[in-house]
């Protein structure tokens, strides 16, 4: 898939914070401007030309001077974690268990109008 900058924002930095702009249409259109982190920024910079997301993969790890496979496996780490605390916090919520044993819609109805679920 091809990447590229989005038209109609800027990079400056204001007291040390770096922000994209709108400005043009995107300022006419009411678009916020936008808080950008380190990563973001190179990202941002590296976006000149549109390129691959492989290509612009590739450069975030040589720019962290990370090797693919490590990269690739903190990748993979991340994801789980993130889907099990996803599946955690609805599980407590009780909403699976209502997916899971199959409810018929009246009982799921029940189970959403919920004090525990609101």
């Amino acid at each position: 898939m091809w990447i590229k900058r989005q038209e109609g924002y800027c990079l400056k930095e204001i007291a040390g914070v770096h922000y994209l702009l709108p400005y043009g249409q995107k300022v006419a259109d009411q678009r916020k401007g936008i808080v950008l982190n380190e990563t973001g920024v190179f990202l941002w910079n590296e976006l000149q030309t549109s390129m691959t997301d492989d290509a612009l993969a590739e450069k975030l790890v040589h720019h962290y001077s990370a090797d693919g496979e490590a990269a690739n496996e903190t990748q993979d780490e991340i994801q789980d974690q993130t889907q099990d605390k996803i599946k955690n916090q609805v599980q407590d919520q009780r909403f699976p268990s209502a997916l899971e044993n199959k409810m018929d819609k009246p009982q799921f109805l029940q189970l959403i109008k919920s004090p525990l679920l609101q």
